[in-house]
């Protein structure tokens, strides 16, 4: 049983961040379409380290909003 005060923890949906390499795995694109994106501000992310250096992280929320702006064919 479960305390009232305490949700139980969401069902593991796979991993919580992507890296650009798997985010472009996930999504079916290469890593220079998702760079491309990010430089132009249409994809945001997290950059691990700084000075410009690190990972860029993406969630899946940030992969699906990006996807969404994407125009139709």
């Amino acid at each position: 049983m479960t305390h009232p005060s305490r949700k139980a923890a969401p069902a593991n949906d796979g991993p919580l961040f992507f890296t650009l390499k798997s985010a472009a795995a996930l999504c079916d694109v290469s890593v220079d379409v998702l760079q491309e994106a990010v430089k132009a501000g249409r994809l945001r992310g997290k950059r691990t380290g700084t000075n410009g250096g690190g990972l860029y992280l993406f969630s899946r929320a940030q992969l699906e909003a990006w996807f969404e702006d994407l125009v139709d064919a």
